[in-house]
């Protein structure tokens, strides 16, 4: 009895509203696989491409206007785990300059200006040659220019200089543009600083023209060729460049001043390449896939650095982070890693999406081409997130859902489905050595004020690990941990509350142990399809089969 009073002692360190809020920030589901044939998905990319190819033929949408048939775009959409994308969707626009280059028709591999993107390929050059540790290292130890400046201002106030021997790598922040090295930095040097180190993010072109700077310091070449080294050549970018490819039909070029063959000299780190739909997506599959970076590197640099005065956005180095939910207007929480980017008569938008393990990449030229990509991410993300929110669902029942019984006479047994009230997978039944869990966990929680237990959650937290224990080499694991999602006594579900204990659950996980093993964890046996064939509730030593 000890043990059940220990495991449902959780019950008295929950206490939310919201079923799909009584969550850890990461991942609900299973990541979904096979996307490219799921039904929902295939309808949901068919609708996605109608709504893009009416709204830029006509220049109306709901959620902007533009001139239509004057602005191309690119739009592609893959899973990390696939090799093809379940949304290819370009658009070539009636006006297109191909008296100048341009192509007469877009393709995934048709090449654009994508601005600020640019910085996050510099970032990435950083990570892969200086490490991590070169984030919190201060600029100085990398530009002469600046160790100089500080040696010479002393202790002079930090309302009139910008303190640079405190300023790190990872917390560049100002605003010039488009001077040489030599005149950049004895203007910058002039620049009374907007905000003192890691006190506010502030949007900057002269941090990453710097960042360029110390690439060129780190890796001992120029920046065009550290990034082709790095970056391009090893994930085989085969049309992403710093500079403008030549010959005809290769770049979407709209008409009059596009931008497109501007150089931008010692600006490229901060807004100077040129890429297509296609590259950009598999470079951020790359990032998901941990195909440079190490699972762990890219963790720590997919995380916010920073909030800003929106609840809905944090900034990231540099990632832009906005914040929605499963169901766009309800669901549980999900965060869109992005990097816009903007040049002339040219936009971009790249989208990864570590929930669902996910990629998208939108490119777009022509005079509306602000109004326009923020259209068709709009549709594209609008559509599609319902849709992974429900094959996730899915095939997280099919792979773990169902009946699990013990092999001996205990009298033990789980059975795990999935509901729309709420994400992961839901305890319906509960037995262990003939006692019903869940009514026993109730008992307890009326009885030390704990409220209504409403329900017993799992959620995937290792997935995919080798099982060391597995009779065959295509066995695997996965690691789930369970919350208890209740309702306190006396709580008013109506009463706005600012301190929300919905959000205290990240506390609580591995929080009770019982015998050197934490209450809530759960390991799953899966076969070489990753179908789950045996789980493991740890704290009670026992062991399911599905059946």
């Amino acid at each position: 009895m000890l043990l059940y009073l220990c495991f449902f002692s959780l019950s008295c360190l929950t206490s939310a509203t919201a079923d799909f809020d009584q969550k850890v920030l990461g991942q609900t589901y299973p990541f979904p696989e096979n996307l490219g044939s799921a039904h929902a998905v295939r309808t949901a990319s068919s609708y996605i491409s109608h709504e893009l190819q009416n709204a830029l033929n006509t220049g109306l949408s709901k959620f902007g206007n533009m001139t239509g048939k004057t602005n191309s775009l690119s739009a592609t959409m893959l899973s990390a785990q696939d090799s093809q994308p379940f949304l290819d969707f370009h658009y070539s626009a009636a006006n297109l300059n191909v008296s100048g280059g341009s192509t007469k028709r877009v393709t995934g591999n048709s090449v654009y200006r994508i601005g600020s993107i640019s910085k996050l390929f510099t970032v990435y050059s950083l990570l892969l040659n200086g490490g991590e540790k070169i984030w919190d290292m201060p600029v100085t130890n990398y530009l002469p220019e600046l160790r100089k400046a500080v040696s010479q201002m002393g202790a002079n106030s930090a309302i009139d200089h910008v303190q640079w021997d405190k300023v790190t790598v990872g917390a560049l922040a100002s605003q010039l543009a488009g001077i040489g090295r030599d005149e950049f930095f004895d203007v910058l040097l002039k620049r009374r600083p907007v905000s003192l180190p890691f006190n506010t993010p502030t949007y900057s072109n002269a941090a990453y023209r710097l960042l360029g700077y110390v690439v060129e310091a780190v890796t001992g070449t120029s920046y065009t060729e550290a990034v082709a080294k790095s970056v391009f050549q090893p994930l085989g970018l085969q049309n992403t460049s710093t500079s403008s490819p030549g010959g005809t039909g290769v770049g979407v070029i709209p008409p009059g001043n596009s931008g497109w063959g501007r150089p931008l000299g010692d600006e490229v780190s901060t807004g100077g390449l040129y890429s297509t739909s296609r590259d950009l997506a598999h470079f951020g599959c790359a990032l998901l896939n941990h195909r440079q970076l190490s699972p762990l590197q890219t963790r720590r640099w997919m995380k916010p650095h920073a909030h800003t005065a929106s609840p809905f956005f944090s900034v990231g180095a540099p990632w832009e982070i906005w914040r929605t939910r499963s169901r766009i207007s309800s669901g549980y929480t999900i965060d869109l890693y992005t990097k816009s980017g903007s040049d002339d008569q040219y936009q971009a938008l790249l989208i990864l999406v570590p929930e669902y393990n996910i990629v998208a990449s939108f490119l777009c030229a022509g005079p509306n081409a602000g109004p326009a990509i923020n259209m068709a991410a709009e549709v594209a993300l609008q559509s599609i997130l319902p849709v992974l929110d429900r094959v996730s669902q899915s095939q997280a029942f099919h792979r773990f859902g169902g009946r699990y019984v013990s092999s001996d006479a205990k009298n033990s047994s789980l059975l795990l489905t999935t509901d729309d009230q709420g994400p992961g997978l839901l305890v319906k039944e509960w037995l262990s050595n003939g006692v019903n869990v869940q009514e026993a966990a109730q008992a307890y929680s009326d009885g030390t004020g704990g409220g209504t237990i409403k329900s017993i959650r799992l959620y995937p937290f290792i997935t995919n690990t080798k099982d060391a224990s597995s009779t065959g080499s295509s066995g695997s694991q996965a690691s789930f941990r369970a919350i208890l999602e209740t309702e306190p006594v006396n709580y008013g579900p109506r009463v706005l509350r600012i301190l929300n204990a919905d959000a205290g659950q990240w506390g609580r996980i591995d929080q009770l142990m019982y015998g050197e093993i934490a209450v809530d964890d759960f390991t799953f046996q899966m076969d070489g399809h990753g179908i789950a064939t045996a789980v493991q509730p740890r704290v009670m030593r026992d062991t399911l089969k599905r059946v």
